[in-house]
């Protein structure tokens, strides 16, 4: 009962210059293809438009969904719960698995700039991130330094991070870093409506030595604890070069961990492995038509 939309702008669809115009309402297709979910099953190219909005998709004729009684869709939803429920316990178990991987000292004394309450730009260590909490979880916003903007996607991230004090009170703190110099950060954090804590680490190798920033002239390319070379071959050159986005953890030693005083690195998750935090897509996961995908991207949150 799952339902696959590919739109115009997909790779596999014809371009849009090459559909007949549609306006609002109208509908190009014959009556008798009409389907009881308010979609016009293609008369051609596997395109269905939507009477209610005018949108043109190109649906996988074989997953739209079927009409049924309440009690069919209770037996369909009752199997699909228990592939759900075997899915959170598998979650479960890996995010245990997680918690038992091995833990590596950071020993380069990394510096960032932030910029103070009044104003002023402000050196800080990796350790003044953490704020006296035992735990720092990092996020690496794409923003390199040419840019005026940051990326959308991890605008999108940014707009799902929930109220600190949830993450204080289970005593780890959390900032964002990018590349771009702070003044450039705190313009477009301004711009965006946003108040986390956000640093800046130009001048340092953090972004490289934690993949965030592939140049190879600087640092053998690995993204995703991927070669050059294999990501090449998987045709995902797009990870070569540039800013790339991610999430590393960091734990200060104590309490049996390590030892007091230093600071280790537990945890770093890369292109999809950062998708749990984007809200709009565990929302739109639970929906019928899914994350779309294919029909559009995404925007900055003010360029709507």
């Amino acid at each position: 009962m799952s339902l696959i939309v590919k739109y115009i702008c997909g790779s596999n669809i014809p371009p849009k210059q090459n559909l007949p115009p549609i306006s609002h309402n109208q509908n190009i297709f014959p009556k008798s293809n009409s389907l009881s979910t308010g979609l016009s099953r293609p008369a051609y190219n596997g395109y269905c438009q939507s009477k209610s909005s005018g949108l043109l998709f190109a649906l996988e004729a074989n997953l739209i969904p079927q009409v049924v009684s309440p009690s069919e869709h209770r037996e369909a939803r009752l199997n699909l719960l228990t592939k759900e429920k075997e899915l959170t316990r598998a979650h479960d178990a890996l995010c245990k698995e997680r918690r038992t991987l091995p833990i590596v000292e950071v020993t380069k004394p990394y510096t960032f700039t932030k910029m103070t309450d009044d104003g002023k730009e402000e050196s800080v260590s990796l350790l003044d991130l953490f704020e006296g909490r035992q735990q720092l979880i990092i996020y690496h916003f794409m923003f390199d330094p040419s840019w005026d903007v940051g990326c959308r996607m991890c605008s999108l991230l940014a707009d799902s991070i929930a109220p600190l004090e949830h993450l204080h009170s289970r005593s780890t703190s959390f900032v964002v870093v990018s590349r771009a110099p702070i003044e450039k950060l705190m313009a477009f954090q301004k711009r965006m409506g946003w108040n986390f804590p956000w640093v800046s680490s130009s001048g340092s190798d953090f972004n490289y030595d934690f993949q965030a920033t592939q140049d190879e002239k600087i640092k053998p390319v690995e993204y995703n604890f991927t070669s050059k070379e294999e990501l090449e071959k998987k045709g995902q050159q797009y990870f070569t070069q540039g800013e790339q986005p991610g999430t590393s953890c960091f734990i200060r030693g104590g309490g049996g961990v390590g030892e007091e005083g230093k600071i280790y690195h537990t945890y770093s998750a890369y292109s999809r492995g950062d998708e749990a935090a984007l809200n709009p897509y565990v929302w739109l996961d639970m929906t019928l038509l899914g994350r779309q995908d294919d029909k559009y991207e995404f925007k900055r949150k003010n360029e709507y």
